[in-house]
């Protein structure tokens, strides 16, 4: 179980009433986390909501790169094939006072992508079952929540697209793209 006071630290969740924060705290847990250890995968089942407590959290979107691959046998035969390496790509990180794992909240069941601890790390765990059902209790409370999760959307759309640009322009040189 968490404190009420450690989860009022976290942004999403600040100047609620302390009843709520109670309520929250009571079905939450404090998860540890070693430097590298992945909390969750792109389209793993999204249940829960995490909030950083100390640590950061690296966000980051799989990439598939492809390359051709061809071997010649005998000058008569070439045999192609496609290699297909995949990476991660960070598009963002969840520090202390944040959260991430928003899309349990928004009856969206994947994740969206994966979150890895880059130094030793503790989270809250809350269930997202148990918010949604207060929200669903609580019309104010839901409204409250839903126009905070609005926000994080779009910070971490503004900061995925700035990082488009940045590749964009670095990889091809321009600044305009004309149809």
């Amino acid at each position: 179980m968490i404190d009420q006071n450690t989860l009022s630290r976290f942004k999403f969740l600040a100047d609620l009433p302390v009843g709520i924060l109670a309520d929250m705290a009571a079905v939450s847990r404090l998860l540890s986390f070693e430097p590298s250890k992945v909390i969750f995968r792109s389209g793993d089942e999204a249940d829960t909501l995490y909030g950083v407590i100390e640590g950061e959290v690296e966000l980051s979107l799989e990439a598939l790169e492809k390359n051709l691959d061809a071997q010649v046998e005998f000058e008569e035969a070439v045999h192609l094939r496609v290699m297909e390496k995949a990476s991660q790509i960070s598009v963002d990180a969840a520090r202390p006072g944040n959260v991430f794992g928003w899309s349990a909240l928004t009856g969206k069941p994947r994740r969206t992508v994966t979150a890895t601890c880059s130094l030793p790390t503790k989270v809250a765990a809350i269930p997202a079952k148990n918010l949604i059902d207060m929200c669903e209790g609580n019309n104010t409370l839901g409204y409250a929540l839903m126009k905070r999760l609005v926000d994080i959307i779009s910070k971490r759309l503004d900061n995925r697209n700035k990082r488009l640009i940045e590749i964009w322009v670095e990889t091809y040189g321009v600044s305009k793209v004309s149809s």
